[in-house]
């Protein structure tokens, strides 16, 4: 079975494996905010308790403390006129989205 065909120049996708790639992605966001949420606390517990680090056989955890990030502000420099003297362009690949309704 073709995932992908196309057909009179539109695109046809199997009914069974979009219902299934939806189903994934349902677990997916649901697995991604209980992980948020036990970053959250692992966060919380670690600052409040002085905790650097932790391991045990299944995982290591590493606490970063808060820094800064310097960047480049391009509003000003293209206020000044020097923008284009630095700009780089980097090429992207190609790529679909897809959005669930």
């Amino acid at each position: 079975m073709e995932l992908v065909k196309v057909e009179n120049g539109s695109i046809v996708v199997a009914e069974d494996v979009l219902e299934k790639f939806h189903e994934f992605q349902v677990v997916k966001a649901r697995m991604e905010m209980e992980e948020k949420k036990v970053k959250e606390a692992l966060l919380m517990a670690m600052e409040e308790n002085g905790i650097k680090s932790f391991e045990n056989d299944f995982v290591k955890i590493t606490y970063k403390a808060p820094t800064t990030r310097k960047s480049i502000d391009s509003n000003a420099l293209k206020e000044q006129g020097l923008y284009d003297a630095f700009v780089k362009e980097t090429p992207v690949k190609s790529s679909v989205v897809l959005t669930w309704k």
